[in-house]
């Protein structure tokens, strides 16, 4: 297999990878990296995703930009907000 056709089959695993970070699902991350990282010819299979994820990298935009949605978490829902929103749903019913 060329390296070519490795970086070609990577694609449906950097996607997968991708989804799985923004949804903070690690076993799914783990499931990924570890098909990618165990077995015969282990080290082209992660070079080949790693070029795939780093190719997808947008380069005219600020890092900061790109990992913002990971650094801002949305306000901690209290007990009110919680009820409140439990109480709309009840009436829409």
């Amino acid at each position: 297999m060329t390296d070519a056709d490795l970086v070609d089959r990577a694609v449906p695993d950097a996607l997968a990878l991708a989804g799985a970070v923004r949804r903070r699902d690690y076993w799914e991350i783990r499931r990924i990296l570890h098909r990618r990282t165990v077995g015969e010819h282990d080290q082209r299979r992660l070079y080949a995703l790693v070029i795939v994820l780093a190719a997808a990298v947008p380069d005219d935009v600020p890092l900061g930009d790109l990992l913002e949605w990971a650094t801002h978490w949305p306000e901690p829902v209290t007990e009110e907000k919680a009820a409140a929103h439990r109480a709309a749903i009840a009436r829409q019913q």
